[in-house]
């Protein structure tokens, strides 16, 4: 179980992340804290934002809703775990 001070750090660090996100031009779905490190879900970026400010941005799964494959991506910034959702036909190098 994490203490009180981890909380407020986790809590104080998804607060400038999000911060940061929306300055950058990213729109924040919402924040949940993880077992880790909190977890914030952004709206599918452009290419060009994801290049600049979420260049370790790495697939982590694969789901299917609806017979529309779409790869997870998660990204770190600002000690929180950063994941968005790519249509699997939109992402690069996809089969």
């Amino acid at each position: 179980m994490k203490t009180h001070k981890q909380i407020v750090q986790e809590l104080s660090a998804a607060q400038v992340a999000v911060q940061k996100l929306g300055e950058y031009g990213f729109k924040v779905l919402s924040v949940a804290m993880g077992n880790l490190h909190p977890i914030i879900t952004i709206q599918p970026p452009v290419q060009s934002l994801i290049n600049k400010k979420l260049q370790d941005a790495q697939p982590i799964s694969v789901r299917c809703r609806s017979s529309n494959p779409e790869r997870i991506y998660a990204a770190r910034f600002h000690d929180c775990m950063v994941t968005w959702a790519a249509e699997y036909s939109n992402v690069k190098g996809a089969a």
